[in-house]
């Protein structure tokens, strides 16, 4: 689609300079007329405010219309937007759908959005243990929110075994990542009461873990449609 490739031009700045409302101009053009990728990222500039003012529901609507079109970051995008109120009233049912659709298609956000509710049982009957499968391999791709939840259950040993070792190796990526202010200051205090608990052998160990992870690389289905500003 010609109109979103343009939007993507102006929103990456490659050989123009970067214009991020222009981008939104084009991707609106685009997701009107039904593509996909530009719904998505129209929905993202709304969501953020990026070269369009900030609207909540108009941006739930367009991850939504992406969603519907398959993209596993949108459906994982609207469940949230759900959760929150901005996408329409809360149904915990619909929220999990679209969260596994998500999470089936191995988007981070939806495996550890549905690892939550499965954990938790919230529009279910509670499967810590799947939960948490879900949010490892979420916590495997990278996603720092998902490393710090993972940290957190292994150090209370709450939804499974106790593990203090593994709890730190993933509070430190998660701490060194991109984790929301709500949860970094926990993630740093976990891992420094966890940091006194452990010997000199446990935190060699821990180091190398932690020098030698490599996030799995996302599909490229399920990572087509994201833009970084």
């Amino acid at each position: 689609m010609a109109e979103h490739n343009i939007g993507v031009t102006f929103g990456r700045g490659d050989g123009v300079a970067q214009d991020l409302t222009e981008a939104a101009k084009w991707y609106r053009l685009a997701a009107e007329q039904g593509y996909a990728e530009a719904q998505h990222n129209l929905a993202n500039a709304l969501a953020h405010g990026r070269g369009v003012p900030p609207d909540q529901r108009e941006a739930a609507r367009w991850f939504r219309e992406a969603a519907l079109q398959g993209v596993a970051e949108s459906q994982a995008a609207y469940a949230f937007c759900l959760a929150s109120g901005t996408g329409g009233s809360e149904d915990l049912r619909e929220i999990l759908k679209w969260l596994r659709l998500s999470a089936g298609q191995g988007n981070p956000l939806g495996m550890y959005g549905f690892g939550m509710m499965l954990v938790t049982g919230k529009g279910g009957v509670p499967n810590p243990n799947e939960g948490l499968s879900y949010i490892r391999k979420s916590a495997e791709t990278g996603f720092p929110l998902a490393q710090g939840q993972l940290g957190v259950f292994l150090s209370d040993g709450e939804h499974g075994p106790r593990d203090l070792l593994q709890a730190f190796v993933w509070l430190s990526l998660a701490a060194r990542g991109d984790a929301p202010d709500a949860m970094i200051e926990e993630v740093k205090q976990r891992r420094d009461q966890i940091l006194r608990q452990l010997n000199s052998a446990e935190l060699i160990l821990a180091k190398k873990r932690i020098d030698g992870f490599v996030p799995i690389l996302l599909s490229a289905q399920t990572n087509r449609f994201y833009i970084k500003d």
